[in-house]
């Protein structure tokens, strides 16, 4: 086998011994075969990958931020409405599917981060949202830019999540003047097997008076949280009996330590009940109609930590 000699200070060994041949020490001269250095790159390679591959998976699993904003609108040329496909990301409720997309101009509005932004509504009083995967989710941190458009006042808009087969549920109202845009964070809880999250952005007053004149809307962002698997979030025991059932439902928790909250959900997916519980509780079920109903088990920070389900005759 053919090799080559290296002069290397302070004789660095870079393969085992069983493939190193030192020839003259006094001059630190190595030899060392090609196949033997072959070896050790591909090793120092695979070393390599090995930590990009962990270090990006890391961040995607846990902390890592995913931006939904507004740069990328199609042939964006000037301040104006677009198609919904024109938009990536996002979606209207507007008959027309119309989105009122701005840009950077000079003595008006600035977008709060990049160069575009949008207001709630173009030519109708209707919602912007958008859907994001949360397969695997426990909860995700939600931040948004928020301002009014015009001075005088405050504009108002409320923002709903939830999964997008169900009814949505509404985390607040969000009011801000014209002064600097305002950024809002909401931690939400992710359902057991909940895959899919809608969050809808809707105008409530404009400083206008016209709902299609006001609340801009800007930097949306999205954080996956780290998964909290602390034993005091967890109860002990769920039960829930009898089932089927006709008339009383009974909610049982043997966790007198810890306060939770029950909601029940219909077929549709809407929420027919949100009830506090400590220990034990009796509900009325009688004026449901018969059909399978999901209960779940949220503790004091609003984590669902189980469901079950029951069947009203």
């Amino acid at each position: 086998m053919s090799t080559q000699c290296f002069e290397i200070p302070n004789k660095v060994p870079l393969t085992p011994k069983k493939d190193r041949i030192v020839l003259e020490n006094e001059k630190n001269i190595s030899c060392f075969s090609l196949e033997a250095i072959f070896e050790e790159y591909k090793l120092l390679k695979m070393k390599i990958l090995i930590f990009l591959t962990c270090t990006v998976f890391c961040q995607t699993i846990i902390g890592q931020s995913f931006k939904f904003g507004f740069e990328d609108v199609y042939d964006l040329k000037d301040i104006g409405f677009k198609f919904e496909e024109d938009v990536p990301n996002w979606h209207t409720t507007a008959s027309d599917q119309m989105i009122e997309v701005w840009m950077n101009k000079p003595n008006l509005t600035q977008a709060s981060e990049g160069e575009c932004f949008v207001e709630l509504n173009a030519s109708e009083n209707a919602a912007l949202f958008i859907d994001v995967d949360v397969k695997d989710f426990d909860k995700l941190r939600l931040s948004f830019d928020h301002r009014a458009r015009l001075f005088g006042g405050e504009d108002i808009m409320e923002v709903f999540v939830g999964d997008p087969s169900a009814i949505l549920e509404s985390i607040g109202l969000y009011t801000s003047d014209n002064f600097q845009w305002y950024t809002f964070e909401e931690e939400v809880s992710i359902l057991p097997n909940q895959t899919m999250m809608r969050i809808r952005f809707e105008a409530i007053s404009t400083v206008s008076g016209d709902p299609t004149v006001g609340n801009f809307l800007d930097n949306i962002q999205i954080t996956r949280l780290e998964n909290d698997f602390s034993t005091n979030e967890i109860a002990s025991s769920f039960n829930v009996y009898p089932n089927p059932v006709v008339d009383f439902l009974t909610v049982d928790i043997s966790d007198e330590k810890q306060k939770y909250r029950i909601q029940i959900q219909n077929e549709e997916g809407k929420i027919v009940l949100n009830k506090s519980i400590s220990d034990r509780a009796e509900i009325h079920v009688e004026p449901f109609p018969s059909g399978v109903y999901s209960v779940t088990l949220l503790n004091a920070k609003g984590k669902a930590v189980e469901t079950t389900s029951f069947f009203r005759i």
